[in-house]
């Protein structure tokens, strides 16, 4: 069985389409979609709640991408483990051949092919930049989508709870050997909601994420 976590906050202008697209996608493969909601003040969750086949776990005064994607991995049953933002920037349409590729690898993270604003670039380029120098890591880390084997939950523990949670887990999972492979994807702004991170607030917040995660890894 395919478990697909949702980490998802303030999304309920989308979450309806979003679902709608996943399942399609999925057709009458055996699945579960769990929806992690720690949205405080919008209908994220009633309009999931919507949906058939859906798990929905909102959380109260709960807050952070790692900590929603840990807690939808500890409610899942699947073998195969996808984690996907709800903002369709990342078509669900390439979870099918990324699980695929686990006939190869332990773990395959999307690569995205994007073009950002000017400003954007050069914070995404020196985030980068800051993982290489800090944890080792020389390809993307923060594209918000990846599957997985469920095994590699039984060897790693991440323990981040905000948004350096994706750079932790390759990280844990090229330190114990996991086999680590990427797939390509079309990257597409988000055509409704509003993005959850500020580029300079949010690359600080990571980047001392970042020497934390190195205390483990190194």
């Amino acid at each position: 069985m395919i478990s697909i976590i949702v980490p998802t906050y303030r999304e309920e202008k989308i979450i309806e389409k979003f679902l709608s697209v996943l399942k399609n996608v999925l057709g009458d493969r055996k699945y579960e979609i769990i929806i992690v909601d720690d949205s405080p003040d919008d209908k994220t969750y009633l309009e999931a709640k919507k949906i058939k086949e859906v798990k929905v776990f909102h959380r109260i005064n709960e807050i952070g991408k790692g900590s929603a994607v840990n807690f939808g991995i500890l409610k899942a049953k699947g073998e195969d483990i996808v984690i996907i933002d709800a903002d369709l920037e990342y078509n669900p349409k390439e979870i099918i051949p990324m699980i695929q590729k686990l006939e190869e690898y332990d773990i395959v993270t999307s690569i995205r092919k994007r073009k950002d604003p000017f400003y954007r670039g050069i914070l995404a380029y020196l985030f980068r930049f800051a993982v290489y120098l800090v944890l080792g890591i020389n390809f993307e880390t923060q594209s918000g989508l990846k599957v997985m084997k469920r095994k590699i939950f039984e060897k790693i523990k991440i323990k981040t709870k905000g948004w350096a949670y994706d750079a932790e887990l390759l990280a844990k999972a090229k330190k114990e050997g996991c086999r680590i492979g990427f797939h390509e994807i079309e990257f597409k702004r988000r055509t409704a909601g509003k993005s959850k991170i500020k580029p300079f607030f949010s690359s600080i917040s990571m980047l001392r994420e970042l020497l934390e995660i190195r205390k483990e890894v190194k």
